[in-house]
């Protein structure tokens, strides 16, 4: 006996086989997707919590460099002045970092917009330039910060810079930071690091003996000025502070700063001068 066949319309209702396993492929791509797109948010999140944590260290190891800079121009004013010195080292411990800072007092250098030729040439030949090199220099110096175009004897002004294949001339005007002395003429990179440490463009006319180095004491003794005891109090005291902080989760911070502080009653107390990161 033949079995009934089944038309089309009789036959059971359901997806094919072929079909269940296509869908299930799709599901599980998806979930792997989904898994990856997790791990992704999670580790970007991750990432982003680790970014915010060193830019909250980074801030407050430099407001803490900041603040000895800042103690250094309360203690050195007024009252404070006769409670702490200028020697050092020092240190501060704050909640979340310590400084270590050291302070200078800039009356030892040799102001390079007011000194005379002599004794930049002195400063130049005792760090070891050949006299030659030492009197162009100096005099190259001093035409940098003059106005004019005429040139002093040694010196050099906007025709030696062109000689010389400079593409600037000597502005005439004072120098505002010391590293501006690596742009006169005939002052080499090994001679400018040489005398960095015993310049500065603040302070007094001449540098007071008494808290200069050997350097400059050796420069001013070549010209005739040696030490006799510290000179009548002036008007303003101007150091140079360079303060290292360390903070949280290994973070450092080097503030570097020129201090002017007032040694008269009344009027401003303090006043910045430079303000810089790095030392």
């Amino acid at each position: 006996m033949d079995r009934p066949r089944l038309t089309p319309a009789a036959r059971p209702a359901g997806r094919r086989p072929a079909d269940r396993g296509f869908a299930l492929l799709i599901v599980l791509w998806t979930m792997v997707l989904l898994a990856l797109l997790a791990t992704r948010i999670a580790a970007s999140g991750r990432s982003e919590m680790q970014l915010a944590a060193n830019l909250r260290n980074a801030a407050v190891a430099e407001a803490a460099a900041d603040a000895a800079v800042y103690e250094t121009a309360y203690y050195l004013s007024g009252a404070g002045r006769q409670q702490w010195g200028l020697e050092g080292p020092h240190h501060i411990a704050l909640p979340q970092a310590g400084v270590d800072f050291r302070v200078e007092d800039l009356a030892g250098r040799i102001n390079v917009n007011t000194a005379w030729p002599e004794l930049l040439a002195a400063l130049l030949a005792g760090l070891g330039a050949t006299p030659g090199q030492a009197a162009s220099v100096a005099a190259a110096i001093v035409d940098w910060r003059s106005p004019g175009e005429g040139a002093s004897p040694h010196g050099a002004k906007a025709a030696e810079y062109a000689a010389a294949g400079r593409a600037y001339a000597p502005p005439g005007t004072a120098f505002r930071e010391p590293d501006e002395l690596a742009g006169v003429l005939g002052m080499t990179p090994a001679l400018l690091a040489l005398v960095l440490p015993h310049v500065a463009v603040w302070g007094e006319s001449d540098p007071d003996p008494a808290c200069a180095g050997p350097v400059v004491r050796s420069a001013l003794a070549a010209v005739g000025i040696r030490a006799s005891g510290r000179r009548a109090e002036p008007e303003w005291l101007t150091v140079a502070v360079t303060a290292e902080a360390a903070g949280p989760g290994g973070s450092r911070f080097v503030r570097s700063a020129v201090v002017q502080v007032a040694l008269a009653a009344g009027g401003e107390p303090w006043r910045i001068l430079a303000w810089a990161a790095g030392p």
